[in-house]
């Protein structure tokens, strides 16, 4: 663990593909929180639950976050290393390498792409808001904009774009309870932020994970004690309805945008919630203990299994992961498979078709 970082920050990223062009199934992209782990990137095949490739990326360091492009074709990383973004190019035989990029001296915490694949934002250990112009053609990934969130005392950790908009969430670590952890900014058609819109107070220290509905229409976000939706219109945040859990570290929309998976770092009782979620209300519909600390969560493309990665029982770097089949109707949640990896797995970035 850094010491700049909390728990959340150490993370990977799983992210799911369900691009007929490209593969039949879904594919998890994932990526190690510890350094010394064997493959540090892995892409998974969910319907065969087998390794497509791996990369021993020493280079590469320890990845926080994973996130693919909308059009499916192109994989990004963060991680703290010193050119800390990472751009892959995607084929049925793998991924190919494309850029490198970084800023100086900070770790990456999060990355999202914008709606058509363009440019993709990424926050930082020192509080940098990016966004980023990717050339296909040259493969190179150069800045855009660059700015620091107001009120910022802690690392910016979660950023994600909107579905539909050129708006871009960030949620951060303030000065105050009373400051706005999450902060909405609008960006021009070139990828450049234009100015903040928007704003809400957690009255807590920080945010954790953040993440718009499918239709862009809300927002969820989790900090240490709570979730929270917001109902975005018009410039405007507003409070739809909040669930107190302890510790949740990460949190994914289903397809539909009908569900809420969460994750927590508790080690007894449910590490794996499920919500439901009508436009007004936030219940929960459906729990699991997998007896270990879990930090991330997705949606395979059908909406029928939830994904969820951490660490292994009893180990202090390795890692496991779960697919746990979902059933809309009754809430259950049923684990299907488990496989291990020899590096913890700590955080999602969700994609789907």
């Amino acid at each position: 663990m850094k010491k700049y970082i909390p728990h959340i920050f150490i993370t990977i990223g799983m992210t799911f593909l369900a691009n007929g062009a490209l593969h039949a199934g879904d594919i998890v992209a994932m990526g190690s929180g510890t350094s010394n782990a064997r493959n540090e990137l892995v892409l998974f095949d969910s319907l065969t639950r087998s390794d497509i490739t791996a990369h021993d990326n020493g280079l590469f360091g320890e990845i926080y976050s994973l996130a693919w492009s909308n059009d499916g074709y192109l994989l990004t990383g963060g991680s703290d290393a010193t050119d800390g973004i990472a751009v892959y190019e995607y084929s049925t035989q793998g991924l190919t390498p494309c850029a490198r990029a970084g800023l100086p001296s900070e770790s990456i915490a999060d990355v999202s792409w914008s709606p058509d694949s363009s440019y993709f934002a990424t926050v930082s250990s020192l509080n940098h808001l990016v966004t980023w112009n990717f050339d296909r053609d040259a493969g190179t990934a150069t800045v855009i904009d660059d700015i620091t969130p107001p009120n910022v005392s802690y690392p910016v950790i979660s950023v994600d774009w909107h579905p539909r908009h050129r708006r871009i969430a960030v949620g951060t670590f303030t000065q105050s309870p009373a400051d706005n952890q999450v902060v909405i900014y609008s960006v021009r058609k070139d990828g450049s932020i234009r100015r903040e819109v928007a704003g809400a107070s957690l009255n807590v220290p920080g945010a954790y994970w953040l993440r718009w509905s499918p239709d862009g229409k809300h927002l969820a976000v989790c900090d240490n004690n709570k979730v929270s939706i917001f109902s975005y219109r018009r410039n405007t945040l507003t409070v739809v309805d909040t669930a107190t859990k302890p510790l949740v570290v990460d949190l994914a929309w289903s397809p539909d945008g009908d569900f809420l998976a969460t994750t927590n770092a508790q080690l007894s009782g449910e590490q794996l919630n499920v919500f439901s979620f009508d436009g007004l209300a936030l219940l929960q519909v459906g729990g699991l203990a997998l007896g270990e600390s879990t930090h991330a969560v997705g949606w395979t493309g059908d909406g029928n299994t939830v994904v969820v990665g951490g660490n292994a029982p009893s180990s202090g770097c390795a890692g496991s992961y779960h697919g746990i089949a979902f059933d809309s109707q009754t809430g259950v949640l049923t684990p299907l498979w488990t496989r291990s990896h020899d590096g913890s797995i700590r955080a999602i970035d969700v994609f789907t078709h």
